[in-house]
This record gives C-alpha cells, structure tokens and sequence, in this order.
C-alpha cells in the first residue's frame, strides 16, 4: 500500500508538472490514464491501474518516461501487484532511421520476479509515415538483470526485436499493436514474447476511452510460477495535454 501511495503522487506530481510544461513548450505532451474496479456483495473485488507517459522532443531528439501501477485484490486478498517506471532517449539519424537506448525498472512477484532491470540500446526504422498510420520497426541487444522469489539473481544478455503499428481513422478512433519477442542467448532455451493491442475513441480534445490488452508469454517462467501466459485487459479514460 505504501508503493501505492508514493505512486500516486509520482503520478499527481507529473501530471501536473505536464500540464505546466504542454502551456510553455509545444513540444511536451503527456498522457495519463486511469482504471478502477469495486465489486462489492457476494464478490468482493478491487483493480487499480494507472499508466502514464511523458515525451518530450526538440530537433532530432526525444525523450520518454513513465510508468504503470496496477493493484489488485479478491475477497481481500492480493491478488495483482505489478508496477514498472521506464525511460527512453531517441536520436534521429535520417527521416526514416534513428537509434535509442532505454532503461526499465520493474517488479512482478506474480510472475516470480522480485525485480527486474532491463537496459537496451537499439537501431529503429520507420516503415510508414502519414497522417494515418505509423509503421515503425526496432532491433538490438537488451541487458537484464533479474532477481527471482528465492532471492537467485541473474544477469541475461538478449536480443530485442519488436514493432509497433498505429492507425487513426477520421472518425475518432484510433487502433495501435506493439509487439516485442526477446531472445535469451545466456540460457538459449528461454524466450519471451509480448503483444499489446489496443483500441482508443476520442472524446473530446483531451480525453479519450481506451481498451488494451496485454500478453506475456514466456516459455521457460521463472521457479515457482506455473503458467507460461500472462494477459492483462484493461478499460479507462485517458487525458493527453
């Protein structure tokens, strides 16, 4: 409870720390975006996500950072508890070309992690460019350094390909998919795979209803978790300034 509430204030500080900075510069924009569950009665349950997301730009550079939280409990006991703040620096090389590098903290005892550090640096390229749809494709090498519930740390040296697809239709809407498969090459048999679709309608300006889900699958899951696939969906309003 205590990480939820220091998240919620890193989430309230940055939100208002982005609607500053969006009056000052147009080159700043957040998106911040909220869900909630109360069940109550013969089923007792409680979901809690929030998810929030900073760029900044300026020339050929950009720079992201954020974050998610979601909390979860049934009948009163916990039963999800997962969190992660990132951050991510880009540099254009051509209108179609650019590298970055990322760091990425994040925790997951359900999935047998205490905490995990992932730090990657990679080369993009972006396919398609419109004012409807957005093809981008991304390669490199990912470092992760990991600690599981038997307090065993490792450290994995990994591959990353991944790519994104948005397209925004005139009436409103918009769809997007991210995809990412990380191939293990310290313990070759390993190998994950993420695939986040997500639909969003606009509205008004600045607000917007989204629905997302969230897949996980890895083939070799950490000691003492069962399942290989992990999904996530989730509905909430969204604010972008």
């Amino acid at each position: 409870m205590k990480k939820l509430i220091f998240l919620l204030f890193l989430l309230s500080s940055t939100h208002t720390w982005a609607q500053e900075q969006a009056q000052s510069t147009s080159d700043f924009s957040n998106e911040s975006e909220a869900s909630v569950v109360v069940s109550g009665g013969n089923t007792e349950i409680e979901v809690y996500n929030f998810e929030t997301e900073n760029t900044y730009t300026w020339e050929e550079n950009e720079v992201k950072a954020g974050g998610h939280y979601t909390y979860g409990t049934s009948s009163g006991v916990l039963s999800a508890r997962n969190w992660d703040l990132n951050a991510r620096y880009d540099r254009s090389l051509s209108k179609m070309t650019g590298l970055f590098t990322a760091y990425e903290y994040e925790e997951d005892k359900f999935r047998g992690l205490n905490f995990r550090q992932n730090a990657d640096l990679g080369f993009l390229f972006k396919s398609i460019r419109s004012d409807k749809q957005k093809l981008d494709f991304e390669t490199g090498y990912r470092f992760s350094k990991e600690k599981n519930l038997k307090d065993i740390t490792n450290e994995l040296h990994k591959s990353r390909y991944a790519f994104s697809y948005q397209y925004k239709s005139d009436r409103a809407w918009s769809f997007k998919i991210k995809s990412e498969l990380l191939l293990n090459h310290t313990d070759k048999s390993d190998t994950i795979f993420n695939a986040e679709p997500s639909f969003n309608v606009s509205l008004s300006d600045i607000v917007s209803f989204k629905i997302t889900y969230k897949a996980i699958y890895d083939n070799q899951p950490n000691e003492g978790v069962d399942k290989k696939y992990d999904y996530q969906v989730t509905s909430g309003l969204i604010a972008k300034f």
